[in-house]
C-alpha cells in the first residue's frame, strides 16, 4: 500500500489522465458535429428510400435455391416458388440467371475466389439490367422467371422510408453515437492518443453504417457501390486495427519496447493490406483475415505481458474485450469458410452475424471512454450481440462439418452461446466493474466499529474513513491530495474509473483549504471503480460524519450540564463551606475546610472549561497535589515536560485528574509513603505518566483490584492507553501510564480562554 504524503490534486489527475473536459467553443463544435452526423443519416436514408426493390422477397433455401415470398395479392401464386432469373425483355429463358451468391451483401465475406467472381458478375449484370434506358424513363419493369408457370412482368418501385426497416435505424443510431464519442474524445483532449481513439471510433462507425446500407440495398446495388464496397470494408477494418494498435501501446499507460513493437505491427498491417488487395484481385481470402486476427491476438499478448509487470484495471478490461472480439471473428471466419453446405445459414451469418459482431465491437469502443459510468443495459447489449454471433457461427459449423440436423445443431449452438454469455457476464460485468470482497455483515460490522470510534474520538474521522475505504476497496495506491477549491461532490470518479476521489473539506490537518483522499485501482488493480462504488463511499462518509456530528451534539449537551453543575457547586456548596471555615472551632478544622474549598475550586474550574491547555492543567495538578501532600507531611517531586503544548479535551483532563488523585491517595493512605515522585512527559505524540513512592507497598501482582484500581484502569482505557504497576527500588510502588497516540489539538494561544476564570 502506497501512502505517500500530501500531493496536489492536479498532479494526481495528471498521472491518470483527465476525464473529457469540454467548455466554450468545444461544446459548440460537438453540437455542430452531431447535427452534421444526423443530417448525413437523413441524407443516407433518403438515398436508400429512392433505390428500387422487387415486389417479392427473395430468400435462400437450405439447398441454395432462390425462393420468392411475401408477394402481393396479384402475384400470390409466386409464393414459395423458386426464382430462376430476371430479364428486361420477355424471352424464352431469363437473360440473367441468379443463384444464392447474388443475395450476399458484399464480396468481403465470400471466401472462395470463384464464388466472389459469380457475386460480382451477377450484381454487375443486375445493375445494368435494372438501369433506366433513357433520361425520361420513369418506371422500370422487369420479367421474373419462376420455376413453374409463365414469367411475370413486375414494376421496380422505390422501397420508400418504410422499406428501409427498423434494423437500419438501430444501427444508424449506434453509428452516430460512436462517431459522436470519437469527436468528443478528440475535442476534449487533442492529443495523439485521443486522435487514435477518434480514428478508431470514426472508422468503426463508417464500417457499421456501410454494412447496414449493404443489408438494406440487397439486390438493388448501384455500380459505383459495387466498386467501392470491398475497398470501403477492408479500409475501415485496417484503419480500425491500426488505430487500436496505437491506442494499446499508449493506453492506459505507455508500454515498453514500443519501437520494435510498432515495426512488427506495421509489418503485419502491411501484410494484411497487401493480402486484402490480393484478395480483391482473386487471391486467397484467408491470408488478410488470419493476419487481422493475428494482429488482435498480438495486442492481447502484449497487454498480458504488461499486465503481469504492472496490473491495471483498464488494461484487464481491454484484454477481455479484445480476446472476446478475436474469438467471435475467428468463429465467423471458420464458419464462413467451412459452412457452405447450408446456404441459408451461410447467408444469414454473412448478413447478420457479421453486423452483430460489428455492433458488438462498436458498442465496446463506445463504452470504453466512459466504462465506469456506462449503464448495464448497454453492456448487456454488447454481450448479447457477441453471443448471437457465436450461436450463428456454431450452428453453421455443426451442420456443415458434423452433419447434424437442424434442430440438434440449433439446440447445441444456443446452449453453448448461452454458456459463453453467462461466463463472460460473470467474469466482466460482476468481477470487474463492481462487487466487493466484504460481505454485508462484515461491512456493517466494520462501519459500526468505525462509527463508535469516531463517537469516542471525533478527531479520528479522517483515519476512520481512510481505514474503512482501504478495507472495502483494497486500492493499489492511497494518497492525500490538496483541494484547490471547495468540492462540488463528496465522492467522484476520475481517470475513467481508475481513481476514486473522496473529498473531506472539514478534515484539515495541514492548513490546506481541504483534503481529498485519492484511491487508485480497486482490488489491487483488478477492477475499475464504478458509480456503485461512489454510492458506497458516499454512504460510508455520510455515516461517519453523522457519528461525528452526533458526538459533537452530545458533547455540547454534556458541556452545558457540566457548566450548570459547576455553577451550582460554586454557588451553593462553595458558599456553605466558606461559612463553615469562618466558624471553625480550631485552626486544624479551618485548614481542612480551606483545602476542601481549594479542591472544590479546582473541580468547578475543570467542569466549567470545555478544554484545557496541558501547561495550565499541569500547573493545576501540581498545585492540587502539593496542598494534599503537604497537609499529610509528605514530600512531592514534580517533573513535567512536553515538546508541544496541546489542548486536552474534557474527557482527557477529567481522566488524568482522577488518575493522579487516586494514585496519590493510595500512596498516602495505604502505602504511608514519605516521598512521592510524579513525572509527566509528552513527546512524539506519546504521553507517559509515572507516579512512584517509597511506601510499604509490595507485590502489585497479588493485589485485588477494587474500585480504586479498577477506576484507574477504566480511565486509562478511556484514553486509549495502558497501565502497569511494579515494585520500586529499594521500596515502594511505581505506576506507569502509556498513551499512544495521544490525540489532542494544538493550542491556539490567541483564542484559548483562561482556565479557572470566574
Amino acid at each position: 500500500m502506497n501512502t505517500t504524503p500530501l500531493r496536489s490534486l492536479d498532479d494526481v489527475l495528471e498521472a491518470v489522465g483527465r476525464m473529457p473536459s469540454l467548455a466554450g467553443w468545444r461544446w459548440r463544435a460537438v453540437a455542430v458535429w452531431t447535427l452534421l452526423l444526423l443530417a448525413s443519416v437523413l441524407l443516407q436514408g433518403w438515398w436508400l428510400s429512392e433505390q428500387w426493390r422487387l415486389p417479392v422477397t427473395v430468400r435462400v433455401s437450405p439447398d441454395g435455391a432462390l425462393t420468392m415470398h411475401d408477394a402481393p395479392q396479384e402475384l400470390s401464386h409466386l409464393n414459395g416458388q423458386a426464382l430462376l432469373g430476371v430479364s428486361r425483355q420477355l424471352e424464352p429463358n431469363p437473360a440473367l440467371r441468379l443463384n444464392a451468391w447474388a443475395l450476399y451483401p458484399s464480396e468481403r465475406w465470400i471466401t472462395e475466389p470463384a464464388d466472389r467472381a459469380q457475386f460480382k458478375a451477377q450484381r454487375t449484370a443486375l445493375a445494368e439490367l435494372t438501369a433506366p434506358t433513357g433520361p425520361h424513363e420513369q418506371d422500370v419493369y422487369v420479367w421474373i422467371y419462376p420455376e413453374q408457370g409463365a414469367p411475370e412482368r413486375v414494376l421496380l418501385s422505390p422501397m420508400g422510408w418504410w422499406g428501409i426497416g427498423g434494423l437500419h435505424a438501430v444501427i444508424s443510431v449506434l453509428a452516430v453515437a460512436l462517431a459522436c464519442v470519437g469527436g468528443l474524445v478528440w475535442l476534449s483532449t487533442p492529443t495523439p492518443l485521443s486522435a487514435a481513439q477518434a480514428v478508431l471510433a470514426l472508422s468503426m462507425a463508417a464500417g457499421l453504417s456501410w454494412a447496414s446500407c449493404g443489408l438494406v440495398l440487397g439486390l438493388a446495388t448501384p455500380p459505383d457501390w459495387l466498386m467501392l464496397d470491398p475497398v470501403m470494408r477492408w479500409g475501415t477494418e485496417l484503419l480500425s486495427v491500426a488505430a487500436l494498435g496505437y491506442a494499446v501501446l499508449h493506453y492506459p499507460t505507455p508500454l515498453g519496447g514500443r519501437v520494435m513493437t510498432v515495426l512488427m505491427g506495421a509489418g503485419l498491417l502491411l501484410v494484411a493490406a497487401a493480402g486484402g488487395v490480393w484478395s480483391l484481385q482473386g487471391g486467397p481470402w484467408w491470408l488478410p483475415q488470419a493476419t487481422m486476427v493475428g494482429l488482435i491476438l498480438a495486442m492481447v499478448a502484449l497487454m498480458r505481458r504488461a499486465q503481469r509487470q504492472q496490473a491495471h484495471p483498464v488494461r484487464r478490461v481491454l484484454i477481455l474485450f479484445l480476446s472476446v472480439s478475436a474469438l467471435a471473428i475467428t468463429l465467423i471466419s471458420v464458419a464462413l469458410a467451412f459452412g457452405q453446405a447450408r446456404a441459408d445459414l451461410h447467408l444469414a451469418l454473412a448478413r447478420y452475424g457479421v453486423v452483430a459482431w460489428q455492433a458488438f465491437a462498436a458498442s465496446l469502443v463506445l463504452t470504453m471512454p466512459f466504462l465506469a459510468r456506462t449503464r448495464s443495459v448497454f453492456q448487456e447489449f454488447s454481450w448479447l450481440a457477441v453471443s448471437s454471433t457465436v450461436a450463428a457461427s456454431l450452428d453453421l459449423l455443426f451442420v456443415a462439418v458434423f452433419s447434424l440436423g437442424l434442430f440438434t445443431s440449433m439446440t447445441l449452438s444456443l446452449f453453448l452461446a448461452f454458456g459463453v454469455y453467462l461466463c463472460l457476464r460473470r467474469s466482466l460485468l460482476h468481477q470487474l466493474p463492481a462487487g466487493h470482497h466484504l460481505s454485508r455483515e462484515h461491512l456493517f460490522e466494520r462501519l459500526y466499529g468505525a462509527a463508535r470510534q469516531v463517537e469516542r474520538r471525533p478527531d479520528s474521522l479522517t483515519d476512520a474513513v481512510r481505514t474503512l475505504l482501504r478495507e472495502v476497496f483494497e486500492p493499489m495506491e492511497l494518497h492525500w491530495a490538496a483541494l484547490p477549491a471547495a468540492p462540488q461532490e463528496v465522492v467522484s470518479l476520475k481517470g475513467q474509473g481508475t481513481v476514486l476521489l473522496v473529498n473531506l473539506p472539514h478534515a484539515d490537518r495541514e492548513g490546506a483549504s481541504g483534503r481529498s483522499l485519492v484511491l487508485r485501482h480497486a482490488q489491487h488493480g483488478q477492477r475499475l471503480f464504478t458509480t456503485r462504488d461512489v454510492r458506497l463511499a458516499q454512504y460510508i462518509v455520510r455515516q461517519l460524519e453523522q457519528a461525528s456530528r452526533l458526538d459533537a451534539a452530545l458533547e455540547q449537551g454534556r458541556s452545558e450540564e457540566r457548566l450548570r453543575i459547576a455553577q451550582d457547586l460554586h454557588d451553593d456548596i462553595g458558599a456553605r463551606l466558606l461559612t463553615l471555615m469562618y466558624q471553625a472551632p480550631n485552626p486544624d478544622i479551618e485548614d481542612y475546610i480551606r483545602h476542601t474549598i481549594q479542591d472544590l475550586k479546582t473541580l468547578t474550574r475543570g467542569l466549567a472549561a470545555s478544554s484545557h491547555a496541558l501547561s495550565d492543567a499541569a500547573s493545576e495538578w501540581k498545585r492540587d497535589l502539593s496542598h494534599r501532600i503537604d497537609a499529610a507531611g509528605c514530600q512531592l517531586s514534580w517533573h513535567a515536560s512536553w515538546d508541544e503544548d496541546v489542548l486536552l479535551s474534557m474527557v482527557q483532563w477529567s481522566a488524568l485528574t482522577r488518575i493522579l488523585r487516586e494514585l496519590v491517595s493510595n500512596a498516602l493512605g495505604h502505602a504511608q509513603a514519605s516521598h512521592i515522585q510524579v513525572q509527566l512527559q509528552l513527546n512524539d505524540n506519546t504521553m507517559v505518566l509515572r507516579v512512584s513512592d517509597n511506601g510499604r507497598g509490595r507485590a502489585p501482582d497479588t493485589w485485588s483490584h477494587g474500585l480504586g484500581l479498577g477506576g484507574i484502569r477504566k480511565r486509562v482505557k478511556q484514553l486509549g492507553g495502558s497501565v502497569k504497576w511494579s515494585e520500586n527500588v529499594p521500596c515502594g510502588i511505581v505506576c506507569e501510564v502509556h498513551v499512544h497516540p495521544f490525540m489532542a489539538a494544538t493550542v491556539d494561544t490567541d483564542s484559548l480562554p483562561p482556565i479557572g476564570s470566574d
